[in-house]
């Protein structure tokens, strides 16, 4: 690593060759925590690109709007979540979020 100078400008405590020890292990520790926040960077692009689509970043949810249908009158009927979790195919909690009345969650 003769001639080779890394200088972090976030993390001035990992500059090597600025007076700094010239360990190979600090020099490696530097370049992957930048990886690590341009990777993050890159990521948090795209969940804005996605956003600015209409897309919402992350996984599906398995609360289909069919199954909440059939959600909300299996409880009508006076079915308890677990019940409705287990003919839906899907977990109680996501039966429990998908019919509990949230104040940011008007269109539903």
């Amino acid at each position: 690593m003769a001639g080779v100078r890394f200088r972090s400008l976030t993390e001035p405590a990992l500059a090597t060759g600025f007076g700094a020890s010239d360990d190979p292990a600090q020099v490696w520790a530097a370049l992957r925590g930048l990886q690590r926040r341009l990777k993050s960077l890159g990521t948090r692009e795209g969940m804005s690109v996605a956003a600015a689509e209409g897309r919402h970043a992350g996984r599906p949810t398995v609360m289909t709007e069919d199954r909440i249908a059939i959600a909300q009158e299996l409880r009508n009927q006076g079915r308890s979540f677990t019940h409705i979790g287990r003919v839906l195919g899907v977990s109680t909690s996501a039966v429990q979020r998908a019919l509990t009345p949230r104040p940011d969650r008007a269109d539903r």
